[in-house]
């Protein structure tokens, strides 16, 4: 069995695995897409349990600073034909918490975007 339950052949997210998301780092991404915002979410979500699912293989550090004293991931999502998404979260006891979404693509720019808003 693969990290949090799933199958080794990407058999569905774990039920052990629950999604929040942290309004003020998605609320922009939301606001831009609003008649996608579930269709974002699923995406997310489905990235996200795959990537727990082979053990975070594809994740990397998003950034040096933690929210709420959690180590920050980021992933990215493509979602169909909208620009594609970093996401950045934290995983706690099986609850990821999306903290902040993106259409910035580049790494370093993504990045900085992220601190600021981490800062604030």
């Amino acid at each position: 069995m693969a990290p949090f339950g799933g199958d080794k052949n990407g058999g569905g997210i774990s039920p052990r695995l629950s999604f929040d998301y942290y309004a003020p780092g998605c609320r922009k991404v939301f606001k831009v897409h609003s008649h996608y915002e579930t269709l974002i979410k699923a995406e997310v979500e489905r990235v996200i349990g795959k990537e727990a699912e082979t053990g975070f293989s594809k994740t990397k550090t998003a950034s040096r600073l933690p929210f709420r004293g959690a180590r920050v991931l980021e992933c990215r999502v493509n979602v169909g034909t909208l620009p594609p998404i970093r996401s950045a979260f934290v995983l706690e006891q099986g609850v990821v918490t999306v903290v902040f979404l993106s259409t910035e693509i580049q790494k370093s720019a993504f990045t900085k975007e992220l601190e600021l808003f981490l800062r604030s």
